[in-house]
């Protein structure tokens, strides 16, 4: 009787850690009921790692808009084809004999495409200036970004004042965006404003754009400011923003912001080079510096982790590139990694896969669960240089941590995530309670509440996103944490 009567605390303990982790809450049913999703809206499917097993399906062959989470197939894609080590170059190039600190000749910057070259890394081409004896030149300075087609956005359909929405060249620099600064004065038409080429250790004024006073007080993208396209390449800031303040912009000309942007590295530590004009390396062109970036899956891994689309865009082009040898768009360079894709994940029909950019930023990008998840097998089978693509992704809550402390410690969902106008997605890997690797895509496209928020016009939509983004979040981490604890 003694034994038994210590045994009671102990299950009464333990009572409450069961119901912590019960699911009957957790059904598709449950959950969408409880925060208002149409179930219409939800598609997934999870299957095996080892077998391909179907364990869970719902609408698995539906097409969905998959948002920022199509960076799975493109840096797939290019890990396959470009391989684990693979680098990006981005090289100096110079004419003629160097005279008194002279170069008589031409300098030339040709781009290679990096997705992740910064104003740190032209300390190299600097020193290799420098141990050339080289202070000025006699010729031209020339830029390259001849290895794709230079575009001023990656989606028409987007803000063009959005810094997630930037230009694209093969010679691009700090992930093609620039901090603006202004400071407004009591004068309506009284404006101190500047953009600066920015990492964490440098700081370079960009002079070529201007700024200025919009006439109307009239709606912008972000309230902040508008861009006006043509000689100068000026950007309006509205009437009503406030009087001081700096906010991200993109990246229009590229290539020439890079190109622009050493200019001015170059004269702070003392080489004067002329104004950027575009142009290839003459012939008889040596090679003056040459830069490489980090491997691809490194590259690779800060895609998936930061979300970053202009470096998206870039990876894909960059694989599209080695397929066929000469520059294609974005949207041409996308379907033909969609060509390349389908011949090479099987255990799905790709009907309707349909990619329009690299990076997810299109409402019209459709893909089902069960292709997402032949892409997700595909990869789990490759290796790229010493990584295997599941340690590129990033971890995903679905429990445990101070809060849940007697949460399964062996779970893990490593994944990548996307969001974009009324469409929330997850895919990726999945340990479970029961210690089962299983691959998963999980999509909520809800066009309804898309369409029902553009007919209310701009001052209902900024509130009923911010409502639906919540209530897809609550919804999505609960469908992966049933099947955490289920399977």
């Amino acid at each position: 009787m003694a034994a038994l009567a210590g045994a009671q605390p102990a299950a009464a303990k333990d009572a409450p850690r069961k119901k912590k982790l019960d699911t009957k809450g957790l059904t598709d049913t449950a959950l969408t009921k409880r925060l208002k999703v149409p179930l219409s809206s939800v598609g997934y499917l999870v299957v095996d790692a080892k077998t391909g097993q179907v364990v869970a399906s719902r609408q698995p062959a539906g097409l969905f808009t998959p948002a920022s989470a199509i960076k799975v197939p493109t840096t797939v894609a290019a890990l396959s084809i470009l391989g684990g080590k693979h680098r990006f170059e981005t090289v100096l190039l110079r004419t003629g004999p160097v005279e008194g600190g002279v170069l008589k000749g031409d300098l030339v910057l040709r781009g290679g495409g990096d997705p992740v070259l910064t104003t740190d890394d032209f300390a190299g081409f600097v020193k290799a200036l420098k141990q050339a004896g080289i202070r000025r030149i006699s010729g031209r300075f020339l830029y390259d970004a001849g290895l794709y087609p230079a575009t001023p956005y990656i989606e028409k359909t987007h803000a063009q004042t959005a810094a997630y929405n930037p230009g694209i060249a093969a010679l691009s620099l700090n992930f093609n965006r620039v901090k603006l600064k202004w400071t407004r004065g009591k004068e309506p038409e009284s404006l101190d404003a500047a953009a600066y080429s920015k990492t964490d250790k440098i700081e370079i004024k960009v002079d070529f754009l201007t700024f200025g006073i919009a006439r109307q007080n009239r709606d912008a993208p972000h309230g902040l400011i508008l861009h006006r396209d043509g000689p100068g390449y000026k950007w309006l800031l509205i009437r009503r923003a406030r009087r001081k303040g700096e906010i991200w912009l993109p990246v229009k000309r590229a290539a020439y912001h890079t190109a622009h942007v050493f200019q001015k590295f170059a004269a702070q530590k003392g080489i004067v080079l002329p104004e950027p004009i575009p142009g290839p390396p003459p012939k008889g062109s040596t090679i003056l510096h040459r830069h490489k970036s980090d491997p691809l899956p490194r590259i690779a891994h800060k895609v998936l982790r930061y979300s970053n689309n202009m470096a998206a865009e870039m990876v894909g082009l960059a694989a599209a590139h080695r397929l066929v040898s000469y520059p294609l768009s974005i949207r041409a360079s996308a379907v033909l990694l969609s060509s390349w894709m389908k011949s090479k994940a099987t255990g799905a029909a790709w009907t309707g896969y349909d990619v329009h950019n690299h990076s997810g930023l299109s409402k019209d990008t459709r893909i089902s669960p069960a292709q997402m998840v032949a892409v997700l097998r595909y990869a789990a089978r490759q290796r790229y240089g010493r990584q295997i693509y599941q340690d590129l992704l990033r971890p995903y809550y679905v429990g445990g941590g101070r809060r849940e402390r007697h949460f399964p410690k062996h779970v893990k969902v490593l994944a990548k995530t996307g969001t974009i106008n009324y469409v929330r997605a997850l895919a990726g890997y999945l340990t479970s309670r029961s210690k089962r690797r299983l691959v998963f895509a999980l999509f909520i496209s809800d066009y309804r509440a898309r369409e029902v928020a553009a007919k209310g016009g701009a001052k209902y939509k900024p509130m009923y996103v911010r409502r639906w983004m919540w209530r897809t979040r609550q919804l999505q981490r609960g469908i992966v944490r049933r099947w955490a604890l289920e399977y």
